[in-house]
């Protein structure tokens, strides 16, 4: 609709669109340049499969204020990727219960300081390796889900996130995790990791999952960490300075 419109600063009134039938928002504000502030809050988007590109090359995107929607199937692939400018992202109000498809979501955002994740209710475990790769200035991140979303695999998923500072993972399960490696590597301002609302971990690679973490002075382990078959636990701890002290008793071997 409004693609390649590169010299657009401002659209006003927009919520007079009436969009509660728009199935597809695709490359909708794509490559708008020059525009700094959307404002889609007071929209309906009841039908909407797919807001893929709604965004991309937004790269003045400063202000993005997003919509209720409750939908069962959501493709926001690259959905505000190269918004070079945005700091604070909410997708908090837009519920998926079915299918989503995530893949290079917030890539080379590297102006974002806060995120809302969307809140995520679907039965099939996410891998989030390299998910936020590029967002050097993340302070914070907030996962939503009514029930739990489960994780097939978290390598890099915070890799040198050095300016993170507040984590809540209590809405991700780890249960049936492949790979965590270089989950947390690098993040030199974290002080404290939290999985023990896990019920049972089974890991097959650790390897640099905590190095570099140079603040970080506690970590809270879930009741059993399986590591029957664990491939490499290489530089797990490396260069924690802060660690004084680790109980590594859940670390039980299961028959």
């Amino acid at each position: 609709m409004f693609l390649y419109q590169k010299n657009l600063k401002k659209i006003l009134n927009i919520a007079n669109l009436q969009t509660s039938n728009v199935e597809d928002m695709s490359s909708m504000f794509q490559n708008c340049e020059s525009l700094e502030e959307i404002d889609l809050s007071n929209n309906a988007f009841t039908k909407v499969k797919t807001m893929e590109k709604i965004l991309y090359q937004a790269i003045k995107l400063k202000i993005l204020k997003f919509p209720n929607v409750n939908v069962s199937d959501l493709n926001i692939n690259e959905m505000v990727e190269n918004c070079y400018s945005l700091e604070s992202i909410d997708f908090s109000n837009v519920k998926i219960n079915q299918n989503i498809q995530l893949e290079n979501l917030f890539k080379n955002d590297t102006s974002l300081i806060n995120i809302k994740m969307p809140n995520i209710n679907i039965q099939d475990p996410i891998n989030f390796d390299n998910y936020f790769d590029s967002l050097i200035n993340l302070v914070t991140i907030q996962f939503f889900s009514d029930n739990n979303i489960k994780v097939k695999s978290s390598k890099n998923m915070f890799n040198n996130f050095t300016k993170l500072t507040n984590l809540d993972i209590r809405k991700l399960l780890f249960n049936d995790i492949i790979d965590m490696s270089y989950m947390f590597n690098n993040c030199t301002n974290l002080e404290r990791v939290d999985f023990s609302e896990q019920n049972n971990l089974t890991i097959l690679n650790m390897t640099y999952l905590f190095n570099g973490c140079k603040r970080l002075e506690n970590i809270f382990f879930p009741n059993i960490i399986n590591i029957n078959n664990v491939v490499d636990f290489s530089f797990m701890f490396n260069d924690c300075e802060k660690l004084e002290e680790l109980d590594l008793i859940k670390f039980g071997k299961t028959q």
